[in-house]
């Protein structure tokens, strides 16, 4: 981060005995939870250095945790192993464990409280992507029980979800595949049209002269589209932040919340740069002024 941050004070933790997977912050709470290689979920206070909760199975190699970490309550913490979705109290008890149709790629809790719903009770609502572009949905009802649905409606046959980015329960979510794809859906089977697929990340070129073309024409193809491998939604959820395994991040803008989940989705603008871009994320601060903007890193 040399050169592109000013210099400011840092702890560096020893989080895990290998290589890191996945981490996310709860703010409400100050937890970070982090994933590694090694097997094991951590759950850190940062108010307390040392370790303050530990879950996870050091025989597994293939933990990673939810990338929003916690539910909107900030009570649990997910991570999926293989067909296996694993779901902690934060503070502490008896876990869930709910087994998948097939291997989990991708989980994400909604990051904000649904607006519709300030009046009632929050739910903990979880979206486990799978590696055979099936989506299911599980509600944690209490500490000992959980009920998933199969969202049928926003299935892709035979291809990988790789990332989930959800703001609220009662807004879309969108789902990120290993075909460059990107998907727009939502949790109840609507309208006609309301779930679309977007060719996010879908480079063209020149395929260079055909024999059978003359000089002045030339023939194009589709260059294999890249892995999405971040998403995140800006502040106001609003926006979507996208990147591949390329060195084109893009911005797409949400529908007006008065028109259908599955219209008006578009490209704001691509933004380049000079390296393959590997994470996205937008600053949490509002913007000020009569026209407040909205900060990104990437």
């Amino acid at each position: 981060m040399a050169g592109d941050l000013r210099k400011c004070s840092f702890i560096k933790l020893e989080a895990h005995q290998s290589r890191v997977i996945t981490c996310g912050w709860c703010s409400k709470k100050g937890l970070l939870a982090t994933s590694g290689s090694d097997g094991t979920v951590r759950v850190w206070n940062v108010t307390k250095i040392p370790l303050s909760h530990k879950t996870g199975s050091p025989g597994d190699k293939r933990s990673r945790a939810a990338s929003g970490t916690k539910g909107v309550t900030g009570k649990y913490l997910a991570s999926a192993m293989e067909k296996m979705v694993n779901i902690w109290q934060v503070n502490g008890g008896k876990g869930l464990l709910d087994v998948q149709p097939h291997w989990v790629s991708a989980l994400a809790w909604p990051e904000e409280e649904a607006e519709s719903l300030w009046c009632s009770e929050p739910k903990d609502m979880l979206l486990v992507g799978r590696m055979d572009g099936s989506l299911g949905l599980i509600e944690v009802l209490d500490a000992s029980d959980m009920h998933r649905s199969e969202l049928e409606h926003c299935y892709r046959k035979d291809v990988a979800v790789m990332h989930i980015a959800w703001y609220s329960e009662d807004r879309p979510f969108a789902v990120g595949y290993a075909d460059g794809k990107l998907l727009i859906g939502s949790k109840e089977p609507l309208e006609k049209g309301a779930v679309v697929v977007i060719d996010a990340h879908k480079v063209t070129g020149p395929s260079g002269p055909d024999q059978n073309l003359s000089s002045s024409r030339r023939s194009w193809r589709s260059v294999p589209q890249e892995s999405i491998t971040s998403m995140k939604w800006s502040p106001n959820g609003q926006i979507l932040l996208s990147c591949a395994k390329e060195e084109t991040v893009k911005l797409w803008a949400a529908p007006d919340r008065d028109s259908g989940p599955g219209s008006g989705w578009r490209c704001l603008q691509s933004l380049r740069h000079p390296s393959l871009v590997n994470g996205v994320a937008w600053c949490g601060l509002p913007g000020r002024g009569p026209r407040p903007l909205s900060m990104l890193a990437m």
